[in-house]
């Protein structure tokens, strides 16, 4: 039975291009934010292939295919604005749909007043936090724990469920990481 070398079959990630590094094909390398695949062929006597050298990715290159085009930049996002910060335990949510539970902070209940139908909100705090009793939680609430400089993100939706048309509090909880703290 005949032997062949059909050489790669899928795109080898190498970084950012290099002139002074050899490419085969289907290499892909980053060059001035776009990500461009090496479509050199070529093939020495006993079928191995050939590389490249000091042939830069670009415009009119016959021998790399872009694959993606750096993008723009898009607008600046003004922070989240209008947390207030409670101690109590007690968040009134006529005043602010976002609040600050801080770290120091000895209880970790929250009770949340003035919330109706449709209403959805934010708590941004480092600790785990006993929710209201009529909520219900997303499938993987429990599986993430804010280590050091991580906080916690809870957010919920208020309203109406089922058939019965209870309203609960419907949460879900991520947590990020402070880089400044």
């Amino acid at each position: 039975m005949a032997e062949f070398n059909l050489g790669p079959y899928r795109i080898n990630p190498t970084g950012e291009y290099d002139s002074t590094r050899d490419y085969r094909y289907l290499d892909g390398v980053s060059y001035n934010g776009n990500y461009y695949v090496c479509s050199y062929k070529g093939s020495n006597d006993e079928g191995e292939l050939n590389t490249i050298k000091n042939i830069t990715p670009g415009d009119g290159s016959a021998y790399w295919d872009i694959m993606a085009l750096r993008g723009e930049r898009g607008p600046e996002v003004n922070p989240y604005k209008n947390f207030i910060t409670i101690i109590d335990g007690v968040w009134n949510y006529s005043l602010s749909d976002k609040i600050y539970i801080p770290k120091d902070n000895s209880r970790n209940d929250i009770k949340i007043l003035n919330v109706e139908n449709g209403s959805g909100g934010m708590i941004v705090t480092a600790k785990e936090l006993l929710l209201p009793i009529n909520s219900e939680y997303s499938k993987d609430f429990y599986y993430i724990n804010a280590t050091t400089n991580e906080y916690y993100i809870y957010t919920f939706v208020y309203g109406k469920t089922g058939l019965s048309g209870e309203e609960k509090f419907m949460w879900n909880r991520t947590v990020y990481i402070n880089e400044y703290s």
